[in-house]
């Protein structure tokens, strides 16, 4: 049977088609797309599951922030706990500070009490008037050790005790406190920063670091390149001059602390960080020592006012032994009227036979020949009086010599003037070789005036070159500076052990007359707290 239509329904299925043709196309076109808008849909895709991987993230940070917020808790207690601390630590120097300025004002009445104190001991018996002396210079002494340390760490932007760990610590590798300054005022100054540089120092360490730290790190440096160039064979000296090491530290230096291993060197300045830390001082009270001390220099000139005083009152009896004394020198003047100028000279240079010596001059210049033999220590005292100890002072302030040095060569060298040739042919107050006075004297060798200046310029060469070290400078004084040097190089620290018997005798010799010139008083001070504070003193016996 044939199917016959209920209902006719016309349909236009051109939309359709239309359609149809434009899907096919878009396929078409999508399996034409250039690989890399696919990898920009892959990266969408990625950064889904990134996100995914972010929400899971941020759970745990959650967890760190509430850890965070635990140790800052914890963090903030101990805050607490130190700032308690720093006030017991503030009360400890306040007190401290309050102590020194009871000083500071018992010292103003010292004036008043010295005389009676002195009084009562000497009654006692307990001490003498050099012993009254002595605690009074202890007292000053102890005090301005303290403000001399406080101006130095001020003046190098350190902190009390740095210095004085410094210098123990580093004394073997040759350093000390004038090795900071010439680091300290160069850190001012570009253009000294050649060397420093060179040495592998960055421009951020140079201007930030504290003067000994950069003194170490360039030291060190400076020594390890030196140590490198010598095994290597390289011309050491000429390196270390060619690359500024010498603006900073002598060949000597260089050549002792390449003698040093890195270990060492790190060894030691772990050393002084923790002798600075040990050895530190509160400011305040380091500025109240130098109150201190200004308020006893202010007092002790009362103390000499009153003194001066005194004296005008016992003017008449002192008159009358100035007239005295005056119409003795004017018979003398008398008597030796022609030699005046001889006898002149002959005073300013005890020991020199002068030119046209008439019998006063000679006959007084061989009795001071005599006691200058046979009494070496009045002899001293003498010429004290007669200025030639005061000018050697002058000649050791104008040219930084330790002090007492000159007067001391003087009295071993020629027994104070009084052999001015020796067996091996040495002349003059000082005793200088024809070869050596040629190089460093001006003059008449035989003139003390002349031997003593030339004697203070070469002591001052001496000092410089072989590093501040007076020991080494006194045997090349006696022995030479190339016989030196040839011991130094084969013995190191040992040299003077290997030095000539003579030698090591003229050092100490020397070194003893240095020691009694003067009181000296060596303050050794640790520290742990503002308020815990050791002192201990040794004065060198007269």
């Amino acid at each position: 049977m044939a199917a016959k239509s209920i209902i006719d329904v016309e349909i236009n299925d051109s939309a359709f088609r239309e359609f149809h043709a434009l899907f096919t196309g878009y396929q078409k076109k999508l399996e034409e797309m250039p690989d890399d808008w696919k990898k920009v849909i892959d990266v969408i895709d990625d950064a889904g599951s990134g996100m995914d991987d972010f929400a899971k993230s941020s759970m745990h940070s959650k967890d760190f922030l509430m850890i965070a917020a635990i140790q800052a808790d914890a963090i903030s207690r101990a805050i607490n706990r130190s700032t308690g601390a720093q006030d017991k630590f503030n009360t400890k120097a306040k007190d401290g500070a309050i102590q020194v300025g009871r000083m500071a004002k018992f010292s103003k009445d010292l004036e008043k009490s010295i005389l009676s104190m002195g009084k009562v001991l000497l009654k006692l018996g307990t001490v003498g008037a050099g012993g009254i002396a002595s605690g009074i210079g202890a007292v000053y002494g102890a005090t301005s050790q303290l403000a001399g340390q406080n101006l130095q760490a001020r003046g190098l932007g350190l902190r009390i005790g740095q210095t004085q760990a410094f210098n123990a610590n580093f004394e073997k590798f040759g350093l000390g406190s004038s090795d900071l300054g010439n680091i300290a005022n160069a850190q001012g100054d570009v253009s000294k920063w050649r060397a420093l540089i060179a040495a592998g120092l960055t421009p951020q360490q140079i201007q930030n670091e504290d003067a000994e730290q950069l003194t170490y790190d360039f030291a060190r440096a400076a020594s390890s390149k030196y140590r490198e160039w010598q095994k290597s064979g390289m011309p050491a000296a000429s390196m270390a001059q060619a690359y500024g090491f010498t603006d900073f530290l002598s060949q000597q230096q260089l050549r002792t602390g390449a003698s040093y291993s890195d270990q060492q060197w790190m060894a030691a300045q772990g050393k002084t960080l923790t002798d600075a830390k040990a050895n530190e001082i509160n400011q305040g009270i380091a500025d109240q020592a130098s109150d201190v001390k200004a308020a006893l220099q202010s007092d002790w000139a009362k103390v000499l006012n009153t003194f001066n005083e005194q004296l005008a009152n016992a003017s008449p009896e002192l008159k009358t032994m100035g007239d005295a004394a005056a119409a003795a020198a004017i018979n003398l003047l008398k008597v030796a009227g022609p030699e005046a100028k001889s006898l002149l000279k002959a005073i300013e240079n005890p020991g020199v036979v002068q030119p046209n010596e008439g019998k006063v001059t000679s006959g007084l210049r061989s009795a001071g020949d005599w006691i200058r033999q046979k009494f070496p220590s009045l002899a001293t005292s003498v010429d004290s009086m007669f200025g030639n100890t005061s000018s050697l002072s002058q000649l050791e302030s104008a040219t930084r010599l330790p002090p007492g040095i000159l007067a001391a060569q003087y009295q071993i060298e020629s027994s104070n003037g009084a052999n001015l040739r020796s067996k091996k042919g040495a002349l003059g107050p000082f005793q200088f070789m024809p070869d050596t006075w040629k190089d460093w004297g001006s003059g008449d060798v035989n003139d003390f005036g002349a031997s003593s200046r030339s004697a203070s310029r070469y002591d001052s060469y001496l000092l410089k070159r072989y590093g501040g070290d007076v020991r080494k400078a006194l045997a090349a004084y006696n022995w030479g500076m190339g016989n030196l040097d040839k011991d130094i190089a084969k013995n190191g620290q040992n040299w003077e052990s290997h030095a000539p018997q003579e030698t090591q005798q003229y050092i100490n010799k020397i070194m003893t007359l240095m020691a009694r010139q003067g009181q000296n008083v060596n303050i050794n001070i640790t520290n742990s707290t503002a308020a815990n504070v050791a002192t201990s003193m040794n004065a060198a016996p007269h």
